[in-house]
């Protein structure tokens, strides 16, 4: 991805910054990966990136057991609570 020099560098945003360039190596995600949306509304949003990432953004609760169309075994890589949360599929 392309991340913004000032961004990475002088808004005290490395760190997660690196941890969500390090989610996206991990699942092998890239430009073209498919994305399916399970939920989109004022609460947040969840998707499927690849067939390996999973993100949610919101003040929410879900987690992918909760979803019925979601198959596999998934593992939390990055909490942060409200603002959002990814699993990696094991």
């Amino acid at each position: 991805p392309v991340v913004f020099y000032d961004h990475f560098y002088d808004f005290g945003i490395h760190d997660v910054i690196t941890e969500l360039i390090e989610a996206r190596k991990r699942a092998g995600i890239h430009c073209r990966s498919p994305v399916k949306i399970y939920h989109a509304n004022s609460d947040g949003y969840v998707s499927q990136i690849g067939d390996t990432l999973v993100m949610k953004l919101g003040q929410f609760d879900w987690n992918p057991s909760k979803e019925i169309n979601l198959d596999g075994s998934w593992q939390k890589f990055v909490d942060k609570g409200s603002d959002y949360q990814l699993w990696l599929r094991m």
